[in-house]
């Protein structure tokens, strides 16, 4: 055993000696970047210390976004003090969480062929209580049955019977290893609170910011296993406002600057050195506009930005009741669900 502990500690530090660092610089980022055509055309601005947002605590003033938009943060001088950023992240949260104030289904869509269907008996709790997320694809027969939550809490999903793609059934619900590190991101969420919808529905991400909170606190480095008392990670993050598409955005900017660098950029396939997510919010109801990905890897390979997200969550529309159509493809759901669990089928206590 003791031979079997030595051996992966060994080949750890050899993937870490292979893993050259490039320190993160202004300039380096600043040089041979762009931005979309529909973006303005100034050279990003290195990150760097600005003016604080007045006496901002954690938790936003009442009148936050519009001290935000008339404090003239820009790209060139935008706000980075960890304290105001926390609170302006909160209040993005619960910006988003605004667009959920009645009962009843909302529909929003991740690209155009992705589906969504929640609903709220109690909206102020920002717990849906149904849920469905279907999938539409030119490729696809009929529209497709992801996943589906139902009122008592089950929750099921599915796969396709065969390659025609036209019918599907239920399958046992996963269940992660709890012997492997970070299973606890795969186990199913303890409630359906928004801030959980990417659980249900991938890339879904909605009203959660908690990570990136930690990470302006200072709590989150992701530890070093050979030198625990060293960070992985540096992170550094700014916002403004800026002009997407002719309305006033927010946009905030986050670099993860990788101090021991081995993850794989999925554009160069080298180890990645630091890379940029930029979002684009909107100021009416927060969801992400755009996104933009930049960075670089150790050997020096600064990649273009690129977007590689369609609109997610697309508009959000509410429903008193779901259309009919749509309430047969949840009714013959349940009944397939339920079948599946007398059957024998389904067991998420396993």
């Amino acid at each position: 055993m003791k031979k079997k502990i030595l051996l992966l500690f060994m080949l750890f530090a050899l993937v870490l000696a292979g893993c050259g660092h490039t320190e993160f610089t202004p300039e380096a980022f600043q040089a041979e970047t762009s931005v979309p055509s529909n973006l303005s055309s100034d050279p990003i601005a290195p990150f760097q210390s600005s003016p604080e947002l007045g006496e901002e605590t954690v938790e936003p003033s009442q009148n936050f976004w519009e001290d935000f938009k008339n404090a003239g943060y820009t790209k060139e001088n935008p706000l980075t003090d960890p304290k105001s950023m926390t609170a302006l992240l909160t209040a993005l949260e619960e910006l988003q969480y605004s667009n959920f104030d009645q009962p009843g289904w909302y529909h929003m869509t991740c690209g155009e062929e992705e589906i969504i269907w929640l609903h709220f008996s109690e909206p102020g709790t920002h717990i849906f209580d149904q849920f469905l997320w279907l999938r539409d694809f030119p490729i696809y027969p009929n529209i497709h049955v992801s996943s589906i939550l139902l009122k008592d809490g089950t929750y099921g999903t599915t796969r396709f019977t065969d390659e025609s793609m036209s019918d599907y059934v239920f399958v046992p619900p996963y269940v992660p290893d709890r012997n492997i590190i970070g299973w606890e991101e795969y186990a199913r969420p303890e409630d359906s609170h928004l801030k959980n919808l990417e659980w249900f529905m991938l890339n879904m991400q909605f009203g959660n910011y908690e990570v990136a909170r930690r990470r302006l606190r200072g709590e989150d480095g992701l530890p070093n296993a050979l030198y625990p008392e060293k960070d992985r990670m540096r992170f550094e993050y700014k916002a403004w406002t800026d002009i997407y598409e002719g309305q006033e955005v927010l946009v905030v900017r986050e670099l993860t600057d990788f101090l021991v660098p081995c993850g794989i950029s999925s554009i160069t396939n080298e180890v990645e050195d630091y890379k940029v997510d930029t979002f684009f919010y909107s100021l009416e109801d927060g969801r992400i506009l755009y996104q933009l990905d930049e960075g670089a890897d150790v050997k020096g390979t600064i990649y273009d930005p690129y977007d590689s997200y369609p609109p997610c969550p697309g508009p959000i529309t509410h429903y008193d009741q779901l259309p009919p159509e749509i309430q047969a493809i949840y009714d013959e759901a349940e009944a397939r669900l339920r079948q599946f669990i007398a059957e024998g089928g389904y067991d998420e206590n396993r």
